[in-house]
């Protein structure tokens, strides 16, 4: 039975949107095992998919990507109304003592089903649910012109725009190549106008490599003087723990633990629980984080024995291991 974490009074919950720019920087990946983390420390959380162009979050899980999910939960509100049990009970855990997900558009011409407008009230019922809401978010920013749609004006990335503008902290993921780095510099204006100011809006390094302390050094340094800021968090590349997750459906959690990247990925979430604004924590505070968290491990997981291993029954042909039909690819 998972122990109770840090109270968080009813509807006082932090929402953290996690946006990358162009490329795939991997900000679906990094949203799901932060989830993990974050639920590691026995904190509530719940991971939204919320990409308008179509998201990866249930594949990457081997959830069924048709099951009730964000646009049912749109539609209901503006209805209905629903109060936050129902919802949880919607939201369910991925596994024992993991995060609560809540699926996202199985099919990206669907956008239409979450409008802008719902957002606050989304936003309203996820803090009673959670004390960590993660929204996984689409890159574009561009306000479009309104589209008419069953007599409601819509913009396909006004859902985005809002959730950046109500998250208490947004996340911008990139890669720590230069292709990456210049992709958020020259995104980075866009995005701190849609957040409404940079003050809230923090950098992760995603897929660190190459030339080691130097390269990240200089990496952190560019965007010091571009941005005014430095990462936050700094997440190794490793192909082989991320693949070997995603090919089971699996966070690095439940299947490398200890891997440099989940270490990380566990830092950050260490930062995020320590601070409702994410400044640079000193080292002793750091540590009184971290020596809690090793001292009082959570098991995440355990789900089936088949699927864990690749077996699994896929979910409308879309789960994890689809597409390899003739088993792993070459290295």
């Amino acid at each position: 039975m998972r122990q109770a974490g840090p109270e968080v009074p009813q509807g006082t919950g932090r929402i953290v949107a996690l946006w990358g720019p162009k490329g795939s920087p991997g900000t679906s990946t990094v949203a799901l095992n932060l989830a993990f983390e974050l639920s590691a420390l026995k904190v509530e959380t719940l991971l939204v998919d919320a990409d308008v162009y179509g998201g990866t979050l249930a594949q990457s899980l081997d959830v069924d990507p048709e099951a009730p999910g964000l646009p049912w939960l749109a539609h209901r509100l503006s209805r209905e109304g629903m109060e936050p049990e129902e919802a949880r009970s919607m939201a369910k855990e991925v596994c024992p003592g993991g995060p609560r997900f809540l699926p996202g558009l199985p099919r990206a011409e669907l956008w239409t089903e979450v409008p802008a407008t719902l957002w606050p009230e989304l936003a309203e019922l996820f803090r009673k649910l959670a004390a960590f809401t993660l929204v996984d978010l689409a890159f574009c920013l561009e306000e479009e012109e309104e589209l008419m749609y069953d007599m409601v004006r819509l913009r396909r990335n006004g859902l985005t725009r809002a959730v950046l503008a109500s998250a208490d902290t947004v996340l911008a993921v990139s890669r720590a190549d230069p292709v990456g780095l210049r992709s958020l510099i020259l995104a980075w204006p866009a995005l701190v106008e849609a957040a409404g100011g940079e003050g809230k809006v923090e950098v992760v390094l995603n897929r660190t490599r190459g030339g080691g302390a130097r390269y990240v050094r200089e990496a952190s340094e560019l965007l010091q003087e571009h941005l005014g800021k430095k990462p936050v968090a700094l997440i190794p590349e490793d192909p082989e723990a991320f693949w070997e997750a995603m090919r089971h459906g699996r966070a690095l959690r439940e299947m490398r633990r200890r891997s440099q990247a989940q270490l990380a990925l566990a830092e950050l979430a260490l930062v995020l629980v320590g601070s409702p604004s994410l400044p640079k924590r000193g080292l002793l505070s750091r540590l009184g984080l971290r020596r809690r968290a090793e001292q009082e491990p959570i098991r995440i997981g355990t789900r089936d024995r088949k699927a864990s291993r690749g077996e699994g029954r896929l979910q409308g042909g879309t789960a994890a291991g689809a597409g390899f039909p003739g088993g792993d690819p070459e290295p």
